[in-house]
């Protein structure tokens, strides 16, 4: 499925958008050189993520939008029992966001959390944006 135009608000419409990590770097990870360095981190964050078991990611935050240059990518991964954590980076089970955003450019969550402020997983938090509107996220689907 080919990720979807941005909306007038420079965001993707509303809904989760399948994509593969290829189509996602062709869309939003080829330049300026901030979006590459994200792209390269996201894969390095991947490769770890799919070696530990981890089936579905979800991307969000500016990356995915028509901001030049983003400072992150916010996100966030599923866990199930499938997942190995003695292979996963400890960054993405730290109790510190500043870990992962340092290695991978990344600010990454657990799906399943809550987040505090809205009470909503983070996979549907991630699909409103601060104006209280929704807005679009694309899921990756690892480990073929």
């Amino acid at each position: 499925m080919a990720i979807p135009a941005l909306n007038k608000n420079g965001e993707l419409v509303a809904g989760e958008h399948s994509a593969t990590l290829d189509e996602v770097e062709a869309v939003y990870g080829r330049s300026p050189d901030c979006r590459r360095c994200l792209m390269k981190g996201l894969r390095d964050a991947v490769d770890n993520l799919e070696q530990a078991g981890v089936k579905r990611i979800w991307i969000d935050g500016s990356f995915v939008t028509n901001k030049k240059e983003p400072n992150n990518i916010d996100g966030c991964w599923e866990y199930s029992s499938l997942v190995d954590t003695s292979k996963l980076d400890q960054v993405f089970l730290s109790r510190t966001r500043a870990d992962a955003k340092q290695k991978y450019g990344l600010d990454f969550f657990v799906s399943q959390i809550i987040e505090t402020g809205s009470g909503l997983p983070f996979p549907k938090f991630f699909q409103v944006n601060r104006d209280g509107r929704a807005k679009g996220i694309i899921v990756v689907r690892l480990g073929g």
